[in-house]
This record gives C-alpha cells, sequence and structure tokens, in this order.
C-alpha cells in the first residue's frame, strides 16, 4: 500500500477508536430496571404474580424520564400473561431510581416462563383496551408457575361389610409432596353403614355430616417430576370408646413414614406396623379392623401427561385375606374406594388477586379487603429498604390500616411504597372453599400502594376481580 495512504489513516486511528468505546459506552448507560423480587416464591396459575423492582434514571442524556413500567409472560401456550395496570413513573430525576411493583394474571402452569418487566414511555386508552408504545428498557427472568391441586376421596361401596351386619367406620387422610406435607394429616368418624355406596363426609361427635373428605389445595409444577404421594385407611371401630385418642393416633398413624417403608398397604405386614404405630388399633374382640388401606405414590409429569388437563380418578377394591374378620364375623371384608386428583386452577378463572392502588394522595381511605378470600387479618406496613430489602415500618408517614380500612398520611413529600401484610386461612374459589395450610404462601395477603405528593384526584387502580364462572357452570 502506498505511504500516502497508511498515513492518513494513522493519524485518523485514535479517533476511530474514541468513537468505538464512545458508542459502548452509550449502549450500556442507560435507564435500567432491576427484578428485585417475585412474590409469591411459587406462583400459582389464574392467580397474579408480584414483580418488584427498581427502575434507575441512569443515563448520558440527562432529564427527567416519564412513563410506565408494566410486564408481561410469555405462557409458549394459551394466551400470555399481562399486567392489566401499570407503575406509572412521573418526572423521574437524572441520575435516580425508584422502587415500585406490578402484578401479572399468570397463565397456564409450566417451567421456565418467561417473565418480562419493561418501560414504555406513551399509552392510549381505547375503550377498555390500553394501547402501549414499544418496550424501550426491558428486564427479564424465568419463572416457574405451579398448578393447584386437590385430592378428595369421593364415595365407599360396601359390598361386604367386616361384622355381621353393619360397620361403624373410621378414616384417615394424608398427602404429601416429595415427603413434604401437603396437608396436616387427619382423622375422622365416618358412621354405621350396611352394604351400599356412600359419600365420604365427616361427621361431628353429635354424629352429624359436616364436610368432604380432601386434601385441601397443594401445588404441582408440571414438567418438575414430584412424587406424590396419598395415604388413606379406613378401619372398622365399633368396640372403640376412647374415639379422641383413637382420632389422634390413627391420623399419626397414617402420616409416619415408618408405615410405608417396605411393602404397600394390601399385605398384612403394613396392618400389623400400623397396630404397632397406633396401640388403638390392638383392640380384641369385636369384629373390629382395616376394612381398606392405600399408598398411591404417582409422578406429577405421569399425573399432567397422562391424564386431562392433570385431573384423575382412582378406583381401589379390597377383599383380600388382609382383610379377612375375627371368627364368629362377617369373614372377609370387600370395600371398593373411588377418590379423584383434581386441577382446581385455571388460567381463565383467577381466583385471588392481589389489589394494587397507584397514585395515592394524602387523607385517601381505600377499602383493602381481597373479595376472592375471607377473614383477611392484615399484620403490618412494609416497604423496600435501599438495599432493596423488605422492611417494616411504623412510621405516620406510610399511613395506617385499621380493619380492611387504609388511610393516606396527611402529608406526603416524596413518593413512597406500602406494602400492607396479611394472613387468611380460607380461600374462595371458583369450586369451593378451601383451607390453606398456615404458614404457606397461599395463606398470605399484600396489598400494594403508591404514595405521591400533590393533591391529584385519581382514583386507585384497583384489578381484584371476581371469580368469572365458566360457560355452563
Amino acid at each position: 500500500m502506498p505511504r500516502k495512504i497508511i498515513c492518513p489513516l494513522l493519524l485518523l486511528m485514535p479517533f476511530l477508536c474514541i468513537a468505538q468505546i464512545k458508542s459502548k459506552v452509550n449502549a450500556a448507560v442507560q435507564p435500567t430496571i432491576t427484578i428485585l423480587r417475585t412474590e409469591p416464591e411459587q406462583p400459582v396459575e389464574g392467580m397474579s404474580v408480584i414483580v418488584y423492582f427498581q427502575f434507575a434514571n441512569i443515563s448520558v442524556t440527562p432529564g427527567p424520564i416519564t412513563g410506565w413500567i408494566g410486564a408481561d409472560i410469555n405462557s409458549g401456550s394459551g394466551a400470555p400473561g399481562v399486567s392489566p395496570a401499570d407503575w406509572p413513573i412521573t418526572e423521574l430525576p437524572d441520575r435516580q431510581s425508584v422502587y415500585g411493583a406490578v402484578a401479572v394474571t399468570l397463565p397456564d402452569a409450566g417451567v421456565n416462563k418467561l417473565l418480562r418487566v419493561f418501560f414504555y414511555s406513551t399509552q392510549q386508552q381505547n375503550g377498555t383496551a390500553t394501547t402501549k408504545s414499544p418496550p424501550l428498557y426491558i428486564s427479564q427472568t424465568t419463572i416457574n408457575i405451579a398448578a393447584l391441586m386437590n385430592f378428595k376421596l369421593e364415595t365407599f361401596t360396601i359390598r361386604h361389610t367386616r361384622a355381621r351386619s353393619t360397620d361403624t367406620d373410621w378414616g384417615s387422610l394424608y398427602v404429601s409432596v416429595d415427603d413434604q406435607a401437603a396437608m396436616n394429616p387427619v382423622s375422622f368418624y365416618l358412621g354405621n353403614f350396611q352394604d351400599g355406596t356412600y359419600p365420604f363426609l365427616m361427621k361431628d361427635e353429635n354424629g352429624q355430616f359436616t364436610k368432604p373428605v380432601e386434601s385441601g389445595l397443594f401445588k404441582l409444577i408440571p414438567g418438575n417430576n414430584s412424587t406424590i404421594r396419598m395415604s388413606y385407611f379406613m378401619y372398622n371401630g365399633g368396640s372403640i370408646e376412647d374415639s379422641k385418642g383413637f382420632l389422634k393416633g390413627f391420623a399419626e398413624g397414617t402420616a409416619n413414614p415408618e408405615l410405608f417403608k417396605g411393602r404397600r398397604p394390601g399385605s398384612s405386614t403394613v396392618y400389623t406396623l400400623a397396630r404397632i404405630l397406633n396401640p388403638f388399633f390392638n383392640i380384641l374382640g369385636a369384629c373390629d379392623g382395616f376394612v381398606a388401606g392405600e399408598v398411591l405414590d404417582i409422578s406429577s409429569n405421569d399425573l399432567f401427561f397422562n391424564s386431562i388437563n392433570g385431573s384423575m380418578g382412582f378406583s381401589r377394591r379390597f377383599n383380600t385375606e388382609e382383610f379377612a374378620s375375627q371368627a364368629g364375623c362377617g369373614n372377609t371384608s370387600d370395600y371398593e374406594i373411588q377418590s379423584q386428583m383434581k386441577r382446581i386452577s385455571t388460567a381463565s378463572i383467577p381466583a385471588y388477586i392481589t389489589p394494587v392502588f397507584t397514585s395515592i394522595t394524602t387523607n385517601r381511605k381505600i377499602n383493602i379487603r381481597a373479595s376472592m378470600s375471607e377473614s383477611i387479618t392484615w399484620k403490618r406496613l412494609e416497604t423496600i429498604g435501599p438495599n432493596g430489602e423488605f422492611i417494616t415500618v411504623n412510621d405516620p408517614a406510610y399511613g395506617y390500616f385499621d380493619g380492611n380500612t387504609y388511610t393516606a398520611p396527611r402529608e406526603i413529600t416524596r413518593p413512597l411504597l406500602v406494602l400492607v401484610r396479611g394472613v387468611m386461612n380460607r380461600l374462595i374459589m371458583a369450586r369451593g372453599s378451601f383451607q390453606v395450610i398456615e404458614g404457606g404462601s397461599l395463606g398470605t395477603s399484600t396489598a400494594i400502594i403508591q404514595l405521591v405528593p400533590g393533591a391529584r384526584k385519581l382514583n386507585p387502580v384497583i384489578y381484584n376481580q371476581s371469580v368469572r364462572p365458566r360457560p355452563g357452570q
């Protein structure tokens, strides 16, 4: 190459390098969204996931920024989840950041669903639909979405009682997922029965039917290959005198892992071990003894892939020599048990959506009771601390709650994020009322409130919706 061409190139090299470096810096220094945490820790289809974020206005172009933070989830199948109301960002100064939260109604359950949190600058309301401008800044992660399941003992058919004519039946039930309790073990009195078909219904001390025999709600993630164990027993105990002691031992024995090592129920080994674990089974005389018992293990992958939408029925008959009665009684009993694993949640029926309230100004009173639950007890106020951690606050600057009413403070000098935390012991869903295990994420409730300065009278955005039944229900 001629020297007269090389020399100008050498002179321009520093400027070319500087231009390249500046381009990379410009690409890197821009407003950023940091996903701090999702809540609950295990999201459930049809409900909402709360995404807490930090938005920082860090840019080579100085100046305040205004827009909205939204979120969506690409389910991979079916309709995607989209945040129904987005978090406003109003004139956030240069080199400052703000904390916020946005909620998304979750699509169908599955693993590694893509969750995006994004900033956009404009939106337009067209009737009930909102058109958003393309995202300018995006942060994303993946989450696993669970389905809510329920195991229920449906009916039992007696073809031959253990006693001569009438059995006095007691029952027990326990469900675990990967050896972790999905319910508290229960035992119950069923009643006196002759041959026939009967529903599983617990009776109280007065002999009145009280409620069905079911596990309550637990979570399964399709594709996560968990092991679900359903353990139940029925016992003919007409000679039982200490019913409270018997029921206590029956529940503890049903949940005892020692009972399920080795051979499955249906063998004399297991029923002998059950009597050792629970002395109340060692009743001499009469016609007392087991009439049914099952320890059913199933993988979640088999459940979802080989059944209709994760729901599956089970039928088991118990008429072998393990259920033979004492001499002079009804010989070998013959019971058949019908049970069902049912997928309670679907993405098309939101069961419980956490309320979110934005742009709340001074002296506002808002009702924070969620319509899809009952007996919520609000416990405390929280906010997000400087390092992104959740901290409890008792400062009047964050307002206060009384029962189901939250009252905003008299003066708001800067934007604040308020989290009202509560607990509940029951969920009301489209297919019934379910107890929730104490301390579980299903038993927690959160109201998210954005406090802003000024006298703007904006109605809070509340996306706490009612259940929409399926057509025909």
